[in-house]
């Protein structure tokens, strides 16, 4: 979903990867496709119509995994304005289609902090956090403070070695 977060963004703790899940064309709106390719960064989104979208409205761009979710800032003369600018290109005549119900999944390999009590004593962990939250931020490529968390602990030792961390 958020094709900007790759292997090489995987430091300190932000090796994640984000799922959106939803009903596509949920509220009976139609569907529509890009009367134009367009690149990269684009914010502003050629369609053939605007298939009854509204403004504040959640859309998938394209398919497959270079889909793409935005919101509806504005909507002109057959081009829909959204909130941050594509992470990929898309062709023409790939389809944009409304989104709602939607629930976001991240998944985040972490460090716990220094100094987390475990039992007795100071301990050392990774964990893989699992986050749900309602909504996504395309620009900084995280969950709101508002979410759902829980944490898989996989490693938890007491001398810091191994665990991304070391002790002070």
């Amino acid at each position: 979903m958020d094709t900007t977060w790759n292997t090489l963004d995987k430091t300190g703790n932000n090796a994640r990867r984000a799922l959106a899940y939803g009903v596509i064309d949920g509220s009976g709106k139609e569907s529509t496709k890009l009367k134009n390719s367009v690149a990269a960064g684009a914010t502003v989104l050629p369609v053939n119509s605007d298939a009854n979208f509204n403004v504040a409205d959640s859309v998938v761009i394209g398919s497959g995994n270079t889909a793409e979710v935005r919101e509806i800032t504005a909507i002109a003369s057959n081009n829909l304005t959204i909130n941050a600018p594509l992470s990929t290109g898309h062709a023409f005549d790939e389809t944009v289609k409304e989104l709602s119900l939607e629930i976001y999944l991240a998944l985040e390999c972490i460090n716990i902090p220094d100094g987390y009590n475990v039992w007795e004593g100071t301990w050392y962990a990774k964990d893989l956090r699992v986050t749900f939250s309602a909504t996504w931020d395309a620009i900084v490529h995280n969950y709101p403070s508002s979410n759902q968390q829980s944490f898989i602990m996989y490693q938890l030792n007491s001398t810091g070695e191994g665990s991304g961390r070391q002790p002070d």
